[in-house]
C-alpha cells in the first residue's frame, strides 16, 4: 500500500510540476505519520505483551501471597496450641515438684519417727538389761549372805 502510494505521489508530481507547492512537503510529512504510526503500533504491542506478561507475575505472586497468609494462619494456631501445652505442662511440673516434694518431706518425718523410735527401743532395752543386772546382783548378794 505504502510503495502504491509512492509510485502514484511520483506520477502527479511529474504530471502536475508539485516542486513548486507545497504538496512535496505534505507527502513528507505523511511519510513521517506512516513511520511514527507505525513505530507507535510496534510499541504499543510490544507494551501489550509486557502487561499481559506483569499481569501474569501479578497473578502468580497474589497466589503465593494467598499461600504463604495461610501458612501463617496455620502456623500461628499451632504455635496457640503449643503455648496452650506449654501452660498445661508447666501447671503439671509445678504440681509434680510439689508432690514430689510432699512425698519425700513425709519419707523424711517417717525415718526421723523410725530413728527416734530406734534410739527410744535402744534406751529401753538398755535399762533393761541394766535393770537384769541389778537383779543378777541382788541374787547373788542374797545368795552369799545365805552362804
Amino acid at each position: 500500500d505504502a510503495s502504491d502510494l509512492q509510485r502514484r505521489l511520483e506520477v502527479i508530481q511529474r504530471e502536475w510540476k508539485l516542486e513548486d507547492t507545497s504538496i512535496p512537503q505534505l507527502a513528507q510529512a505523511i511519510h513521517r505519520l506512516q513511520s511514527n504510526t507505525n513505530n507507535l503500533a510496534g510499541e504499543s504491542d510490544r507494551q501489550t505483551m509486557e502487561i499481559q506478561s506483569l499481569q501474569n507475575q501479578l497473578h502468580t505472586r497474589n497466589q503465593r501471597v494467598d499461600q504463604l497468609e495461610q501458612a501463617v494462619h496455620k502456623l500461628h494456631r499451632q504455635n496457640k496450641k503449643l503455648k496452650e501445652k506449654l501452660l498445661a505442662k508447666r501447671i503439671e511440673k509445678k504440681s509434680i515438684v510439689k508432690n514430689v516434694k510432699e512425698y519425700v518431706s513425709q519419707v523424711n518425718s517417717t525415718r526421723r519417727q523410725e530413728s527416734d523410735l530406734t534410739l527410744e527401743e535402744q534406751r529401753v532395752a538398755q535399762q533393761l538389761r541394766a535393770h537384769e543386772q541389778l537383779l543378777r546382783m541382788e541374787r547373788e548378794l542374797h545368795i552369799n549372805k545365805g552362804s
